[in-house]
């Protein structure tokens, strides 16, 4: 899951609507609460994304948060601060500092541990809540 695999542009038309772009980092998950919202319909209290029609629209500006991405049992935890966690599951871990290191050539998580263990936390934090509201949905 390199910055090739993630880092991805997305084009949205959706008639009527003023044109935009939004340059932060966002998610996927954010895709359904802000189609519906363009498209006028309603949304899921479920939904973990944030609703960016108000920022494609130049109405506010989207604070910079931390997001996270997972395939195959591989997750990602991208810092709004530019760090990059990689959690692969395999012992092959790595923490990169993408505004010194874009390529993530440089594994950084021995030289700091502290941010390794901050970036951690917040996986495991996401992680609980993501599957508390898998209980509450499967319920």
């Amino acid at each position: 899951l390199w910055q090739e695999n993630i880092h991805i542009p997305l084009v949205v038309s959706v008639p009527g609507a003023i044109p935009g772009r939004v340059s932060q980092r966002v998610s996927l998950v954010d895709l359904a609460p802000t189609l519906a919202s363009l498209t006028g319909l309603s949304t899921r209290d479920a939904w973990q994304g944030e609703d960016l029609s108000a920022v494609f629209q130049g109405e506010t500006t989207l604070e910079p948060r931390t997001l996270f991405s997972e395939f195959n049992e591989r997750w990602i935890v991208l810092s709004p601060d530019g760090w990059k966690a990689y959690y692969d599951g395999y012992e092959r871990d790595f923490l990169h500092d993408l505004a010194a290191d874009p390529l993530e050539l440089d594994n950084r998580q021995a030289e700091e541990p502290e941010k390794w263990s901050e970036l951690t936390q917040v996986r495991y934090e996401f992680l609980s809540d993501s599957y508390a509201i898998r209980s509450l949905l499967a319920e």
